[in-house]
């Protein structure tokens, strides 16, 4: 399995979806997503001053939350596709498992 983890300044869920290979249906996962007050901005970032700009207007709104969807049952040596969707915006990338403990020549 693979966990795919992204983080976003809003508290609304995110949704990825696995499109795995043949003819199946895509896997659709829904996040919860969870405040992390760590990483939230320190004073002095939110203070610090950039000339030509309003004060803290490069800084995002909302407090960072952290999306996580694990995905298992995957087969070994796949290319698996996904995107990711949190509000309007979107991100699509790919992964190739591992090969099986019989089929494997070379890893690293």
């Amino acid at each position: 399995g693979i966990t795919i983890t992204w983080f976003s300044s809003a508290a609304e869920p995110g949704v990825l979806t696995l499109r795995q290979p043949g003819p199946r249906v895509p896997a659709v996962h829904t996040t919860s997503p969870e405040v992390q007050p760590v990483l939230a901005y320190t004073s002095a970032e939110r203070n610090q001053a950039i000339a030509g700009l309003p004060q803290g207007s490069w800084l995002l709104e909302g407090e960072p939350h952290k999306h996580q969807v694990t995905l298992r049952g995957l087969q070994p040596g796949t290319l698996y596709r996904y995107t990711v969707r949190q509000g309007q915006a979107s991100f699509s990338a790919s992964f190739r498992t591992a090969p099986s403990a019989d089929d494997w020549r070379h890893i690293r």
